[in-house]
């Protein structure tokens, strides 16, 4: 099945690995984690292969998409364990974590596909829309392979579609789109892959107005659904995450200003 697929137009054996944007040791933890939910290799690859050189297309974020993809498998790796838990299909969500944010490379001025332009205005909805296009027909040549099923795909590009609308949350059509909203939130916040490129008084505000990263209103007992995207966080554990990560993000802001 994998010398089939790399008879595909965007793969090849020959091409050489893309670059990480990660360190090697951290790389090498996310596939593991990514393995123990029984993600399979082969998917793995091909999808590295067609998303990671299309993460430049955030210059300064390469590295958080592997910021999300460690979420969703911590989230998703949770639920496994956990009694009552949710079955998520891994194969629905590890896939759209990996392509949730292609989308922007449309948006950055490097166009894979010039006669498919999107407009600048809006630029969450562009991205969504130009990502999910990106992927349905990616997937689609995944799909002809049997890698994934027509549902999975219809589902994974779904969940692309509106991976960045925080009103999503729990009327996504399935679970996992709530848990890849979740995830791409944590991601955000994560500093252990890569430090913000923001400006200082453009994070600063980001942290504030977008997350409820106000140590002053948390101190006061500002209640938990008042803060940024707590509200869509799936489970207890992931509310947790969620202070902890924004804990630290406004520690490493404050150490900023210093």
């Amino acid at each position: 099945m994998t010398e089939h697929l790399t008879r595909l137009p965007s793969f090849s054996v020959d091409r050489p690995h893309p670059p990480l944007f990660i360190d090697e040791e951290k790389y090498n933890e996310l596939r593991s984690e990514v393995r123990k939910l029984g993600y399979p290799d082969e998917l793995w690859q091909v999808c590295e292969q067609f998303a990671v050189p299309l993460f430049k297309g955030r210059p300064g974020f390469e590295h958080h998409t592997w910021a999300v993809v460690h979420w969703a498998c911590v989230l998703a790796d949770h639920e496994k364990k956990t009694e009552g838990g949710i079955l998520l299909d891994p194969k629905i969500l590890i896939t759209a974590a990996i392509l949730h944010d292609i989308g922007w490379v449309k948006l950055s001025g490097y166009q894979i596909d010039d006669s498919d332009q999107v407009l600048k205005s809006d630029a969450k909805k562009s991205h969504m829309q130009a990502g999910a296009g990106m992927a349905r027909k990616f997937l689609s040549k995944v799909q002809k392979e049997g890698f994934l099923t027509v549902k999975q795909v219809d589902q994974i590009v779904y969940a692309i579609s509106v991976h960045d609308d925080k009103d999503v949350g729990a009327a996504g059509k399935f679970s996992e789109v709530y848990f890849l909203v979740a995830a791409d939130t944590l991601g955000m916040m994560d500093l252990s892959f890569g430090k913000p490129s923001f400006a200082k008084e453009k994070l600063k505000d980001w942290c504030v107005n977008s997350m409820g990263g106000n140590k002053e209103e948390r101190k006061a007992g500002l209640t938990p659904t008042k803060l940024g995207r707590w509200d869509i966080m799936p489970t207890v554990y992931a509310q947790k995450y969620y202070l902890e990560l924004l804990n630290d993000l406004m520690d490493y802001i404050e150490k900023k200003e210093k």
